[in-house]
């Protein structure tokens, strides 16, 4: 942990105090996503989406969890908001803010357990932008010429 603290601190120093560009090539997301102020996404040897986090997460999402969800529902896409219903009991709310959902929710009676702003994290968005993209080669050619026992 303290290494790549330390490693996080000197990258940030590299970049901002003495205006270097630094690339970083990391299947760990998570530590990417703390340390760069840009990201450039790359599937199958080709560019999908580059830009900052959050433009590449694009608006938030609104997390609902209430024991009257499928009404809440019902009442949210009525008013032309896109929502989604992930388990019983919760649904991720697209194109509307925390408090047009909760006064949603007042106005028809609704109780809510929990009203939450939802942020795509680095991994979400890597998988939303990459989703139906081959990322490995799973043909036996690709393994390699095999021994043959003669």
């Amino acid at each position: 942990p303290e290494g790549i603290t330390w490693l996080r601190g000197f990258l940030r120093h590299l970049a901002r105090a003495e205006g270097r560009t630094i690339l970083v090539s990391s299947h760990l997301l998570g530590e990417v996503q703390q340390t760069v102020d840009r990201v450039v996404i790359l599937a199958a040897g080709r560019l999908v989406r580059e830009g900052t986090i959050d433009e590449l997460a694009g608006a938030d999402r609104v997390l609902v969890r209430s024991p009257q969800a499928q009404a809440l529902q019902h009442a949210l896409t009525g008013q032309g908001i896109a929502v989604e219903s992930t388990e019983p009991g919760v649904l991720i709310v697209s194109g509307a803010d925390t408090p047009t959902v909760g006064r949603a929710a007042y106005t028809a009676g609704i109780e809510l357990h929990e009203l939450s702003t939802a942020r795509s994290d680095l991994e979400e968005i890597y998988f939303r932008l990459t989703a139906g993209e081959e990322q490995f080669a799973g043909s036996a050619a690709a393994a390699g010429p095999k021994e043959s026992a003669a």
